[in-house]
């Protein structure tokens, strides 16, 4: 029995406009900086002969930040499902799964698109060194830094200050962590005998890190000048 061409034309069209969605995202809602997360999707196209999705077992789908249209990661389709995994991912972004298509069959399509953020790595700051330097030599203080993200490497410049009130300070020389230590180096002369100071070490983060202090002005490390 001959197939009506209107009924042929209804399905070409309908093949030809693919449904796509973001079926779960993991970790869901966030993750660590660093962290690697997944993103299952589903695409598929509604048959004139059924009333359910139909698989689609061809092409690619990427996901691809909404706002930037950057590309973070692409996989192919196999029974409707791709899983797209991304090790890259940083900062606040709007994800969609977008389609590419199939030429003589599937348009493109892209799904709503979801929001899906990373958070940065905080960062802790001590200190285990004498609280006594000879203020006519020069001092050292080695500041340790922390911090519980286990995906990131801490490194990055720290810059010091040596407080003599909450308003008064000195800067002194910066210096980058190395094995999650910075040594700061208080010059000869720097202070006067018997007065008390305060040393603040202020790391400026690098990219999934924020930036930390051990405490500014009479909150930063004592330094008992002898």
């Amino acid at each position: 029995m001959p197939i009506p061409i209107g009924l042929l034309q209804k399905s070409i069209n309908t093949l030809s406009k693919p449904i796509v969605i973001i079926t779960a995202i993991y970790p869901d809602g966030y993750t660590d900086f660093g962290n690697q997360i997944s993103i299952d999707t589903f695409v598929s196209y509604i048959s004139p002969f059924f009333e359910f999705p139909v698989e689609i077992n061809d092409g690619y789908i990427s996901i691809v930040d909404s706002n930037t249209n950057e590309i973070l990661g692409t996989n192919i389709v196999s029974s409707s499902i791709s899983t797209i995994s991304i090790s890259n991912f940083d900062g606040y972004r709007l994800v969609s799964a977008f389609y590419t298509g199939v030429q003589n069959l599937y348009n493109s399509a892209i799904s709503v698109a979801q929001p899906y953020y990373t958070v940065k790595a905080m960062v802790t700051i001590s200190s285990n060194s004498s609280n006594n330097i000879n203020y006519d030599s020069d001092g050292y203080v080695i500041f340790n830094f922390a911090t519980t993200n286990i995906y990131v490497t801490l490194e990055g410049i720290v810059d010091f200050r040596l407080y003599s009130t909450n308003d008064t300070y000195v800067s002194l020389e910066s210096s980058t962590i190395v094995a999650d230590q910075s040594t700061v180096m208080i010059p000869a002369n720097t202070m006067v005998p018997n007065e008390t100071y305060y040393l603040s070490a202020i790391y400026l983060g690098s990219g999934g890190i924020s930036s930390a202090t051990n405490g500014l002005g009479t909150s930063g490390f004592i330094i008992n000048s002898i």
